[in-house]
């Protein structure tokens, strides 16, 4: 990445849009099951929501589609993010665009920090769809409805 093309002014301003899907949805996820959604700001903004289904691997991303930079990434696993000052978060966390982290960090390409889960309105919660709500709602997405995925009956098994 040559130099960060987005100012934390502008990841913060994105976040607060209101969002609409331009389609709807619908989907069976199955084990490791991945997809990509794409929604619109009133003002034409282009962002797109990538998703990731695993049992205790989950991941949902929230991206910027002309910077293809993430605003907001959710990890659902035992795993860990190291940030600038050395802090380690494990676990479920949520990733947020960082300018500061960007210079802090100061290796070209890490551009998020991370906190432990729950943060702001979104649970730490086991809940794929509980946690993907939250998400459209920390998102200001007006049309949440347009998304119908469900789980493949075998996984419950």
């Amino acid at each position: 990445m040559e130099g960060l093309q987005l100012t934390q002014q502008q990841a913060d301003e994105m976040t607060k849009w209101i969002k609409h899907f331009v389609k709807k949805y619908s989907a069976v996820l199955h084990e490791n099951a991945s997809g990509k959604m794409q929604l619109v700001s009133e003002n034409g903004q282009i962002f797109d929501l990538f998703y990731i289904f695993a049992t205790g691997n989950s991941h949902l991303q929230f991206m910027d589609a002309k910077t293809r930079l993430g605003l907001v990434r959710i990890n659902h696993n035992d795993s860990f993010h190291k940030n600038a000052d050395g802090s380690i978060i494990r676990g479920n966390r949520i990733n947020i665009f960082s300018e500061d982290e960007y210079f802090a960090k100061d290796d070209g390409k890490t551009y998020m920090r991370s906190f432990p889960l729950p943060y702001s309105n979104i649970r730490n919660s086991d809940d794929f769809f509980q946690v993907l709500h939250d998400l459209l709602d920390y998102e200001h997405v007006a049309n949440p409805d347009f998304v119908n995925l469900n789980v493949d009956i075998w996984l419950l098994d």
